[in-house]
């Protein structure tokens, strides 16, 4: 563009040059093949799939609820697009209108979308915080229990709410869930000796959360899967020692992230808390009084050992192809998570109480506990699984071949490597090292209770399978 025969020494502004033409071509066609559908339903928002053709390329929409627009979306021609309508009531059922339109403000008839947001569960389980020492995180099941958390921050798509589900009951609620990173913004956390972490999560669509406790000054964090069961309350207890690897330190605990990588759904969270167990009891295994009584014990955290008990640990080896377990008296407390037997007064209860003194040396010790309920599936595929219990067949107490898949919390069991098929009688040989001469039955048909007893140097011959002993002469039931 030139300007010419201007005279010199004058200014000039020039702005807003373009070329153009007049039009009457005018956008007057509405969008078409409009559908919209439910995708997924929160409590207290839904989620629309709404799709248009437009001949603009592109459409936008709106979700009304009476003549109030709730939500907004857009999406290129043909492309379906996901709407969150949020700020709903649980529990409400609702019909709502989609309306597609053009950027030219072509409006296609309203699709009609009736839909509902689910109602607010019932509260998570009240925890049993009876016999425990408990450092809360958030939970409403003591005074002082929720401490001031803040969440969000980090990126997330997560949008959080705490909720009300109940009067006095505060949950936290996240939509759209991927990540949520909690933070306390008082004193670090202390979980000093605790021995769980304890966790309450529902769940809209979800089957597993990361759950990552973080300290810091150096910051150390590790994370733990939780499996959920959708539309219910999942109850987990984790032990700290699941996060070992990360050299978490329990005094200085700051921060909280939970995690699910597919993101795109809903979970309330609750009575986040640590604890460890301050007493428990165990019922010795045996007959009457005359003939004493044995049990299996493991703990979740270091107990000393009652006045009246003795603790065995039972050490393996099959040298030269003699195989035996010796078992030997352990004095000291017993220490979290050992595998230990117990031989006592028979139809007696003992309490076991948490102690700072000296553990006993279970070094070798071949019985592995389990102080929560324990899956052995894994183990039981390359192992055979022998457990403490009093046989009706032989009317005598000892180890027996077990076949469940799992083992109760507080007991420990005895695995040994399955033995190659053979015709002829496999013996284990327990020997008691200790003062007291041991005696036994030798178990010479397994069909029929045994009866012939004998005395070889302190020592007791068995057969796998079949658990049959005495102490001093009298046979143990």
């Amino acid at each position: 563009m030139k300007l010419d025969h201007m005279p010199h020494n004058f200014n000039l502004w020039i702005g807003n040059a373009y070329f153009y033409r007049e039009s009457a071509i005018v956008d007057g066609q509405a969008p078409t093949n409009v559908s919209a559908s439910v995708a997924a339903r929160g409590f207290n928002s839904v989620k629309i799939n709404a799709q248009a053709e437009d001949n603009s390329g592109a459409v936008s929409f709106k979700v009304l609820n009476g003549e109030s627009i709730l939500a907004t979306g857009s999406a290129a021609t043909g492309v379906s697009t996901t709407i969150t309508v949020s700020s709903l009531t649980p529990g409400t059922n609702y019909n709502l209108n989609v309306i597609a339109y053009d950027e030219a403000g072509n409006e296609a008839s309203p699709v009609a979308v009736a839909t509902s947001t689910k109602a607010l569960p019932s509260p998570a389980p009240t925890p049993n915080l009876s016999n425990k020492n408990v450092v809360p995180v958030f939970t409403d099941a003591m005074a002082g229990g929720k401490t001031d958390i803040h969440s969000g921050g980090w990126g997330e798509t997560t949008q959080v709410e705490w909720l009300d589900i109940a009067e006095d009951d505060k949950v936290f609620y996240g939509q759209n869930f991927n990540f949520a990173g909690w933070h306390s913004w008082g004193a670090d956390i202390d979980a000093t000796d605790m021995v769980y972490l304890h966790v309450d999560v529902y769940s809209l669509g979800m089957t597993s959360v990361n759950v990552t406790p973080i300290s810091h000054d150096p910051t150390h964090e590790g994370s733990a899967t939780i499996s959920l069961t959708p539309d219910a309350w999942t109850s987990a207890d984790i032990a700290l020692s699941a996060y070992s690897a990360a050299n978490v330190e329990w005094n200085k605990i700051f921060q909280f992230k939970f995690m699910n990588p597919v993101g795109g759904n809903e979970l309330l969270i609750d009575n986040v808390y640590f604890w460890q167990q301050t007493t428990q009891t165990t019922p010795i295994m045996g007959g009457d009084a005359a003939t004493g009584g044995w049990a299996t014990f493991s703990s979740p955290v270091k107990v000393a050992v009652p006045s009246g008990l003795t603790a065995y640990k039972a050490t393996y080896s099959n040298e030269g192809g003699d195989e035996q377990l010796v078992l030997d008296a352990v004095s000291g407390a017993i220490p979290a998570n050992e595998g230990v037997l117990l031989r006592g007064e028979a139809d007696h209860v003992y309490t076991f109480s948490p102690t700072n003194d000296a553990a006993g040396d279970y070094t070798g010790n071949a019985l592995v506990g389990c102080p929560v309920r324990t899956d052995i599936t894994s183990v039981a595929a390359t192992n055979d699984i022998f457990c403490l219990r009093y046989s009706d067949i032989f009317q005598i107490t000892g180890f027996y071949l077990y076949s469940g898949q799992y083992i109760a919390a507080g007991k420990a069991y005895l695995p040994l490597a399955k033995a190659e098929p053979s015709s002829a009688p496999r013996r284990i040989r327990f020997v008691f090292r200790e003062e007291q001469g041991t005696t036994g039955f030798d178990p010479t048909n397994a069909e029929a209770v045994p009866t012939t007893k004998f005395i070889e140097n302190g020592q007791l011959y068995i057969r796998r399978g079949d658990a049959v002993y005495t102490i001093q002469g009298v046979r143990v039931k």
